[in-house]
């Protein structure tokens, strides 16, 4: 019986050990998620705000009027919402194409506009491909919204399970138990106080993300220009007939004129 006893007194202790371990290793890993995290969301919160540049020029080519807040909603865009924080945004700048007329160009220039500001839109939504700076034979994804979005999720999954599982608390405590050395000096030292270890729990604890709370542009994915290009040339056509001078002065500005 004695042997049966030490043979699960030794179980118990090799399974602790390797709770401790894992236990510590994934806070670890997780502390490297959220650094990782930090570092992606700068990068694509600077793919949202050059999207939104993208916006602006083509709002600004449609005379910031009605045309263009009808066009957005028939690409399946919030027209409110991005007139909002495009609007605050500088125009990207583009080569005006060549055409006969100014009206010309202005129908060519809107089309250009939209693919532009779409092919932005999706490159922060998905991402795109760039050569991989570790191994510059491959190729990797740019950070983007909808991958941020998808760790976010899985940090405050893993956040959770570390928080609900053993406590920061009854993990040291254990670690130290297996020091009996270090156990009798905290003894004689008062050692810690049940309000001390709870303390200990909640600054421990493992923050979760507040996805929201980074206040990315929220894009949806705009039609293919085929879906879109007879409403699109017109409301060129509508712009240039009702306010000419505007739109010509609109295309100067974005060209860097």
């Amino acid at each position: 019986m004695a042997q049966q006893g030490d043979f699960f007194d030794a179980l118990h202790e090799e399974t602790m050990l390797v709770m401790a371990e894992n236990f510590f290793c994934r806070r670890k890993e997780m502390d490297e998620w959220l650094e990782c995290f930090g570092t992606l969301a700068k990068e694509v919160r600077a793919a949202g705000s050059l999207a939104l540049t993208y916006w602006r020029t083509f709002l600004l080519l449609l005379a910031d009027g009605e045309e263009a807040r009808t066009l957005l909603e028939k690409a399946g865009m919030d027209a409110a919402a991005l007139v909002r924080e495009a609007g605050a945004c500088e125009p990207a700048h583009m080569e005006i194409p060549f055409a006969l007329t100014w009206k010309g160009r202005h129908r060519k220039s809107a089309r250009r506009a939209y693919l532009a500001a779409r092919q932005a839109t999706l490159a922060y939504l998905e991402g795109t491909y760039r050569a991989d700076p570790v191994n510059p034979a491959r190729k990797t994804v740019t950070p983007n919204y909808r991958g941020l979005a998808g760790l976010a999720e899985k940090i405050n999954k893993e956040a959770e399970m570390l928080n609900s599982g053993m406590s920061p608390s009854n993990m040291l405590a254990y670690v130290k138990s297996l020091d009996p050395a270090e156990v009798e000096r905290e003894s004689h030292a008062g050692g810690f106080t049940g309000e001390d270890m709870g303390k200990l729990d909640r600054d421990m604890a493992v923050k979760s993300v507040d996805f929201e709370a980074l206040g990315l542009p929220v894009l949806a994915e705009p039609v293919p220009l085929e879906e879109i290009e007879p409403a699109l040339d017109a409301a060129s056509r509508a712009v240039f007939k009702e306010k000419r001078a505007e739109a010509i002065a609109a295309m100067q500005r974005v060209s860097g004129r």
